[in-house]
């Protein structure tokens, strides 16, 4: 069943969001690696249709993990009925796929970046670039200061959260969400997009009273990482309710749902 979904989602990723055949011929490589479970680390170059637009993505083979989440199993959702010059914080862009993702359909926006890995960081701000996306190479998390980053062999699961399976740790700096909201005069946040690899709880109190500028929030729940009583209490307490909760393919065996809260009288277009 494993490999049927993957052939579904090589399908449609080559077939729906491959804009030429360089790009296909790129992605196709990639998902034979995961096939193998050999992977070639240098990085590539495709162009990406997403929403009507075309993109310009530099990645790496184990990217495709991330590309299929984004592109076919639709993580996260479609995100209708944000205003349209949203601003949004991506807490662990990775590469960039997310906010790629969600230029393509807001063109206006004004997106703020924050990943903490050298090597995932570099190819991010090359990734965003052309819509000037803001890129800060910093952890977020309750306090200030560094912590400890554990660096798997995954691009896509590092973490702030020890870890038996890291390759290395290394220390990172550290900021508090609220600490940046104030510093930048940001009036509202229209979405918070968390995929910080269990360190979810963390980030939002952060926020502190902050958290109430924020008008929607969407990402992972790492559930074995995570008091979930806890995360959806601290949102509630800030005026946000639960729109939805999913369990991806792949996501949900290993114990990972996605979720999305809203704010009431939150800025949109419709929910």
């Amino acid at each position: 069943m494993r490999w049927v979904r993957r052939g579904l989602e090589a399908a449609d990723v080559l077939a729906f969001h491959a804009e030429d055949c360089p790009s296909r011929r790129r992605l196709l490589g990639a998902y034979a690696a995961l096939v193998r479970s050999t992977w070639d680390p240098s990085p590539f170059d495709i162009r990406l249709r997403v929403g009507g637009r075309v993109a310009h993505v530099r990645m790496r083979q184990r990217d495709i993990y991330t590309l299929g989440e984004i592109l076919h199993d639709e993580v996260y959702g479609v995100l209708r009925g944000l205003p349209p010059d949203p601003v949004v914080v991506d807490a662990g862009a990775n590469i960039g796929l997310f906010s790629i993702w969600l230029w393509c359909r807001y063109p206006r926006a004004v997106i703020h970046c924050f990943e903490p890995e050298p090597e995932n960081f570099e190819l991010l701000c090359r990734n965003v670039e052309h819509f000037n996306g803001l890129c800060h190479r910093v952890a977020l998390g309750s306090r200030a200061g560094t912590a400890s980053l554990y660096v798997s062999r995954f691009s896509a699961d590092h973490s702030l959260i020890p870890s038996r399976a890291a390759h290395h740790v290394t220390t990172v700096p550290c900021v508090r969400l609220a600490d940046y909201i104030e510093e930048n005069h940001m009036e509202r946040v229209d979405l918070l997009k968390l995929d910080v690899e269990g360190s979810e709880l963390d980030v939002l109190k952060g926020l502190d009273q902050k958290l109430e500028r924020v008008d929607r929030v969407i990402g992972e729940c790492h559930e074995a990482r995570v008091n979930q009583e806890a995360l959806y209490q601290l949102l509630a307490d800030r005026g946000h309710r639960v729109i939805s909760k999913m369990w991806p393919p792949r996501a949900g065996e290993h114990g990972v749902h996605t979720f999305e809260t809203a704010r009431a009288g939150a800025r949109r277009s419709e929910i």
